[in-house]
């Protein structure tokens, strides 16, 4: 269950031996939800307009939004009906907000194709608007993107929040900012970046208070709390998480908000478990299966089920643990709630191999239908270990050791995970305090340039001809000065590109490569560089001519720069011969990216050559592997790869195995 306005409730600590990852009864939908809901709590009065209402919707969508933090199948309801009067009166926009609204309601039931159904009408009527504002493609994208991260790969979804977030700036509405800050706490929270995430909470905190929604302060608090829990696990830790629990509550006030409360008392019961106060976590896991029950939710009921019989095997009471299982297990549903049954089979293994039963192998059997690379790393990994105790409580040592091998596999691919997406954050920042300090620089020279006229102005009131005469020459020296310098600017612009393509040239990208080694030493993050090369480019000359090579060299560079990400370079070492620096690429990820490359230059279209260019190239790549490393040696060792992969038959990527 995701809180509804912050976190993914609750980030993830690296599961012990036997513990579960903490997720919250629906800590993913109900994070969504308010992710999904604070898009429209600015709905005022003012609303009515029709500027206002393109920008935040009409207001009776913060009514359903509310409702859906206390009962999804109202808000559902009354978001279906609203569409059906949209639709009658042929009111586009407000069909778009119903749309919307829809598939919030949808994501609180973890209905994850229907919300991306809902997702992709309003997507149709946002296209079809006669005037659709900027406001509206952000609401879409944000509600997109919140849903997407329930799904996709961690990777994929903090590049669509970096590609979104210099839009979001450029809107200045706080509204957006408190959203996207939001959306970082979830992700942030999966990607175990605490610190990290812990700003963010507050950030929401903050913005929540200022825009007067006690649901994101709540959720803020709780991912506190929670935070707070995990990262103090002694006495003192244990008495500030009970108290920011407590605050989180207090400010939900008189307000309803059953599936809200339902997470943070979810929330509080992990903590507790988490503190080894096993009794006082299934009270307040009951709270929760009381709340979910009271609005007739399976889900909320199941996963609080869940909770419950985990906190009990932890009890060493394993077998009063077994029936709520078996009742839980009969209110998820398969396909919908494949990462929930994981984590229902996680405890249910490691019920029966503490009872030493031999139904663990049958256990262990149906959780193969989940255990696959459908879902995250970080969901699958307590399974895995699961099995791992299920086989040894049967005495088969072989299994129980492979599984844990492939645990260990899964554990290095939640933290590359992780890394990727701290250097895509790190990146993002770099970036926007880039524009910021260029942004800053262009107005002190306006706000120098406006100076200098007033003051020529005021001159040219006092001074006689011959002093108007000598401000003219003045004047007139520091144009040109000015086109001096602005020229030498240029100059030295294209001593770092590359004349034919536009990309950086090899001084350029050497130059690159020496910053992003010194950051990967730094900050202890994977770096790979990776030499290109096209293949039997020589050939393309002299069949088809030079000025066809150029456009092919032209048509490599603009389509293998859309296929990257933000903070990787390619430039041009010479001739047919590229670098390519991946920051934050472990030698893991280089199969996809090549894949992305070679895609990418197929689908090029040259003038004049209607059945394509047909052309392929070749990649090797290596991984810094020690300080003692430079930039040379690197690019030494990726063009032996590159020499390889060209011996074995071109159109491939080697790379040097660590």
């Amino acid at each position: 269950m995701r809180q509804t306005g912050g976190p993914r409730s609750i980030p993830r600590p690296r599961p012990r031996r036997g513990e579960r990852p903490a997720r919250g009864v629906r800590a993913d939908r109900l994070s969504i939800a308010l992710c999904l809901a604070l898009s429209l709590a600015r709905a005022a009065p003012a609303a009515a307009a029709s500027t206002d209402t393109a920008r935040t919707g009409p207001p009776w969508v913060l009514s359903i939004n509310a409702e859906a933090d206390d009962d999804p199948h109202v808000a559902l309801a009354r978001a279906r009906d609203r569409l059906s009067e949209a639709s009658r009166a042929g009111d586009r926009r407000a069909a778009f907000w119903s749309q919307l609204a829809v598939a919030r309601a949808q994501t609180a039931f973890e209905d994850i194709p229907a919300a991306t159904r809902s997702l992709e009408l309003a997507r149709g009527l946002l296209e079809h608007l006669p005037q659709p504002v900027e406001a509206e493609h952000l609401w879409l994208e944000l509600d997109s993107i919140a849903v997407a991260s329930l799904t996709d790969d961690a990777r994929q979804v903090s590049a669509r929040v970096a590609r979104l977030r210099p839009g979001v700036a450029a809107a200045g509405d706080p509204q957006l900012s408190c959203e996207l800050t939001s959306l970082d706490l979830l992700l942030l929270g999966d990607a175990r970046s605490y610190d990290e995430a812990w700003g963010a909470a507050e950030e929401l905190e903050r913005c929540g208070q200022q825009l007067h929604q006690p649901l994101a302060v709540a959720a803020a608090r709780s991912s506190l709390a929670r935070m707070t829990g995990l990262l103090h696990p002694d006495a003192a830790g244990f008495a500030d998480a009970q108290r920011r629990f407590t605050r989180a509550l207090e400010a939900l006030g008189t307000t309803p908000a059953r599936l809200r409360r339902a997470t943070i008392h979810w929330e509080f019961g992990l903590t507790l478990r988490h503190a080894g106060r096993l009794q006082d976590a299934i009270v307040q896991l009951r709270a929760t299966e009381a709340l979910g029950r009271s609005i007739h939710d399976d889900l909320t009921v199941a996963l609080a089920a869940v909770g419950i019989a985990s906190a009990m095997v932890e009890a060493n009471d394993p077998a009063a643990a077994l029936p709520l299982l078996r009742e839980a297990q009969g209110l998820l549903k398969d396909e919908d709630d494949r990462y929930r049954l994981v984590d229902l089979y996680e405890v249910q293994i490691r019920a029966l191999a503490r009872l030493r039963r031999p139904e663990v192998l049958e256990a262990i059997r149906h959780s193969r239908r989940w255990d696959t690379a459908a879902l995250q790393p970080a969901q699958r990994l307590p399974l895995v270990r699961a099995i791992a105790e299920g086989y040894a409580s049967l005495g088969n040592y072989a299994k129980a050791y492979a599984e844990l091998m492939r645990a260990e596999q899964l554990d290095a691919a939640v933290q590359s995970i992780a890394r990727d997406a701290q250097v895509l954050r790190l990146q993002a920042r770099y970036e926007a305090s880039r524009r910021e300090a260029e942004n800053a620089q262009l107005r002190h020279r306006n706000e120098a340039a406006l100076l200098q006229v007033q003051v020529q102005t005021e001159r040219q009131r006092a001074l006689t001809a011959a002093l108007i005469a000598l401000a003219t020459l003045s004047a007139s020296a520091g144009y040109f000065g000015w086109r001096m310098f602005a020229d030498r600017r240029e100059l030295a612009s294209l001593a770092l590109r590359d004349e034919l393509t536009g990309q950086p040239n090899r001084r350029a990208i050497a130059a690159y490569a020496r910053t992003q080694l010194q950051q990967a030493r730094r900050l202890r993050l994977p770096l790979c560089l990776a030499m290109i090369d096209l293949d039997h480019f020589k050939r393309v000359n002299d069949m088809r001519g030079h000025a066809y090579g150029d456009l092919l060299l032209k048509g490599f560079a603009a389509s293998v720069s859309t296929a990257l990400r933000g903070q990787d370079r390619l430039g041009r070492w010479g001739g047919e011969e590229w670098l390519l620096v991946l920051p934050g690429l472990s030698l893991a990820g280089l199969g996809s990216v090549f894949a992305r490359l070679r895609e990418a230059f197929a689908n090029v279209r040259l003038p004049g050559d209607d059945a394509g260019h047909r052309c392929t190239f070749s990649m090797g790549a290596v991984q810094v592997r020690d300080d003692e490393q430079d930039v040379d040696d690197l690019v030494a060792g990726a063009d032996r790869q590159l020499y390889r992969a060209k011996v074995e038959g071109r159109d491939a990527l080697r790379y040097a195995e660590r």
